[in-house]
């Protein structure tokens, strides 16, 4: 018979961790290597509070040229500098 585990998770604890200054500077560092590998045209924003989940933070890397939103459309461009091909 299988072993049943009870998980409580600390909230204040994972609010604490994700509201870190690490963890935005974390988060502008991941979105900065992404933009760098994207390539010209595109443009970090953010960090900043999401909106979901209690105010998490996060990053867009975005397509702000015509060019690189055509590289985007055409080649993927952003989708395989986060790692998606």
């Amino acid at each position: 018979m299988p072993t049943r585990v009870r998980i409580q998770f600390n909230s204040a604890g994972f609010r604490s961790i994700l509201n870190a200054p690490k963890t935005w500077e974390l988060i502008d560092q991941q979105a900065k290597r992404i933009r760098a590998r994207a390539g010209e045209g595109f443009d970090v924003e953010g960090p900043k509070e999401m909106g979901f989940g209690g105010g998490r933070p996060g990053a867009y890397v975005v397509a702000v040229t015509n060019q690189a939103k055509a590289s985007e459309a055409r080649h993927k461009t952003l989708s395989r500098a986060v790692g998606g091909g």
